[in-house]
C-alpha cells in the first residue's frame, strides 16, 4: 500500500508545483507588461510623442541622414573631378592690315566692329583686345588702340605697343571699360618717330 501511495504523493506534489510555477510566471509576465506600459506612458508624457510618433521621427531622421550622405558624396565627387562652371569666351575679329608713318593717332580705315556688350553678351562681361604690330627697321615704337566712334573717345586702357621689332608681335591689353549701348569701335595706330609702323590684324576677347 505504501508503494502505491508514494508515487501518487510525488505526482501530486509535482502537479501542485507546476501550477504554482505557472501562476508565478504569469504574474511576472503581467508585471513586465505593466512596467513597459508605464515606461511608454512616461516617455509619451515627457516628449509628447507616442510609439507611432517615435517611429515616424525615426524614419524621418533616417531619410535625412541618407540625403545628407548622398549630398556629401556628390560634393566630394565634384571636388575630386574639379567640376566647375567655366565662363564662355567669344572673339570679335578686327581683321585687316594698315600702315602709317604718322605720329598722331590715325584711323585704320575699315577695321572696326559694332556690338552692345550687355545685350549681345552679358552686363558683367570682361573685355580685352590684342593686335599684331611691327616697326620698320626695328627702330622705334608702333602703337595701337581702340577708338569709340559712337562717343568720340578712345577706349580707356586699350593702348598697346611694340618697340624695336621688325617682326610682327602680338600684344594684349588688360580689361577694358566700355560705354553701354551699341557702339562702333575702330582701330587706330601711330608711330613714335615717323618710321613706318604696320598693323596686321587683331581681335577683341569677351568673357561672360
Amino acid at each position: 500500500m505504501q508503494k502505491i501511495f508514494l508515487p501518487i504523493l510525488l505526482i501530486s506534489i509535482f502537479v501542485a508545483g507546476f501550477i504554482v510555477a505557472k501562476s508565478t510566471l504569469a504574474r511576472i509576465y503581467k508585471d513586465i507588461a505593466l512596467q513597459k506600459q508605464k515606461v511608454s506612458a512616461v516617455v509619451e508624457e515627457k516628449t509628447g510623442c507616442d510609439a507611432d510618433c517615435q517611429k515616424i521621427v525615426a524614419d524621418e531622421v533616417g531619410r535625412a541622414i541618407a540625403t545628407l550622405s548622398a549630398t556629401t558624396r556628390q560634393v566630394i565627387i565634384n571636388q575630386a573631378t574639379g567640376s566647375t562652371t567655366k565662363p564662355q569666351v567669344s572673339y570679335v575679329p578686327l581683321d585687316g592690315s594698315y600702315s602709317t608713318t604718322n605720329t598722331d593717332w590715325t584711323d585704320a580705315k575699315g577695321i572696326e566692329v559694332s556690338f552692345d556688350i550687355a545685350r549681345d553678351y552679358s552686363p558683367g562681361a570682361k573685355v580685352a583686345w590684342e593686335a599684331s604690330l611691327r616697326v620698320a627697321n626695328a627702330n622705334g615704337t608702333a602703337y595701337a588702340r581702340l577708338f569709340d566712334i559712337t562717343h568720340g573717345i578712345a577706349v580707356d586702357g586699350s593702348e598697346v605697343s611694340v618697340t624695336n621689332s621688325a617682326d610682327y608681335q602680338r600684344v594684349s591689353s588688360g580689361n577694358l571699360n566700355l560705354w553701354s549701348g551699341r557702339n562702333v569701335y575702330r582701330v587706330q595706330i601711330k608711330s613714335l618717330n615717323s618710321f613706318n609702323v604696320d598693323y596686321s590684324g587683331g581681335k577683341i576677347r569677351i568673357s561672360y
